[in-house]
């Protein structure tokens, strides 16, 4: 799972790799909720073994959510996997005391 925040300025994101990119890199987001897709051009700034590290601008306008992410480039997918846009909550932690009681 990757996580982006809603805001419009670069991003880094990295997308895992399991193959050799040839030429240019698009990434496409598409809605979980609305299906709406977006197209985004990418370049890789700095491949690893395991990732492709690209910058990423997002639209104003994109909503809040989670998207079905592909890394595509001329020859077809590189990667695909889930994305979640948006400000992360915090997660509730429940302290609560447990006794156990083991007979004889």
């Amino acid at each position: 799972m990757i996580y982006l925040k809603k805001i419009s300025t670069p991003q880094v994101m990295f997308i895992p790799r399991c193959m050799e990119a040839n030429g240019g890199l698009v990434l496409s987001l598409k809605s979980t909720i609305n299906q709406s897709v977006i197209l985004l051009n990418v370049i890789d700034a700095a491949t690893s073994d395991l990732y492709f590290k690209v910058s990423v601008n997002l639209p104003a306008d994109v909503s809040s959510g989670e998207y079905e992410y592909a890394l595509s480039d001329e020859m077809g997918e590189l990667s695909t996997g889930l994305l979640i846009v948006g400000e992360l909550s915090s997660p509730t932690e429940y302290k609560k005391v447990i006794q156990y009681e083991q007979s004889e």
